[in-house]
């Protein structure tokens, strides 16, 4: 008995795990660096497979200053999501001839 039970917690355990690493990979985040001036940003595999909407609920934006970290959100109507994904974010960075690095 004792050993169905561990066996059971382990492939519990992988199976969240996989889960969680699932999840992942359909997250991207945006760091704005205000000591360097640039956006720095992460996408996960599966990130650019999503529809726009999905994309919009699934990127973070954070601003980076040195030792703090805020959440970016939207002006008025009491903050909440900023209406962009990714792809839109580094366009309008890189228009504004801003520095940016995407890792995918």
């Amino acid at each position: 008995p004792f050993g169905e039970k561990v066996v059971c917690a382990t492939t519990h355990t992988r199976e969240r795990a996989r889960c969680k690493l699932t999840c992942i990979k359909d997250l991207a985040i945006a760091v704005f660096a205000s000591s360097l001036g640039g956006v720095e940003a992460y996408e996960g595999k599966g990130y650019a497979l999503l529809p726009r909407e999905q994309q919009v609920a699934n990127l973070a934006l954070v601003w980076h200053r040195p030792g703090h970290f805020e959440a970016v959100v939207a002006c008025g109507g009491g903050g909440g999501k900023v209406d962009v994904t990714l792809q839109e974010l580094v366009r309008l960075a890189e228009q504004q001839q801003i520095t940016t690095a995407v890792i995918r």
